[in-house]
């Protein structure tokens, strides 16, 4: 039985150091693949801005969209910036690696509704191919009337 372990040990320990990921991560590294070719490098250059997509409800009560972004919280009330959307799907360019709070405003009725949505808008690393390719967390923020 113990040759049975020394065994499997064994043969754990050549998987392991022929799959090893240490050419595919460095300390600058989140994520690696293994150098497929399936492998889309969208984003070659480290981004400190990018562009957020915000999807919208435009309709005939709401031709126009009112939207404030805050860093971190609305209770901190500092503002990243306003835009008005007029189509569904609008862009704002914003910096990587913050908390935003984004809010849209709408009229239901004779009602002002408000539609909240906080999420952080990160940056991260992998390597494809042994180049380094950039992804982008939560760069479409649904504020879509419900």
């Amino acid at each position: 039985m113990k040759k049975g372990k020394y065994i499997f040990f064994a043969i754990f320990a050549v998987w392991a150091t022929t799959t090893s990921c240490d050419k595919l991560f460095s300390e600058h590294i989140d994520l690696s693949t293994d150098n497929n070719e399936n492998c889309d490098c969208e984003i070659s250059e480290e981004p400190e801005t990018y562009d957020v997509k915000l999807k919208v409800t435009i309709n005939d009560k709401n031709p126009e969209v009112p939207i404030t972004i805050f860093f971190g919280s609305i209770e901190r009330n500092n503002v990243a910036t306003t835009l008005t959307a007029t189509n569904a799907l609008t862009t704002v360019n914003l910096k990587l690696n913050h908390d935003y709070t984004y809010m849209a405003k709408y009229l239901k009725g004779s009602d002002t509704v408000y539609v909240p949505v906080k999420s952080r808008l990160k940056k991260s690393v992998y390597l494809c191919h042994d180049d380094s390719c950039w992804t982008i967390d939560n760069s479409v923020i649904n504020l879509k009337l419900k």
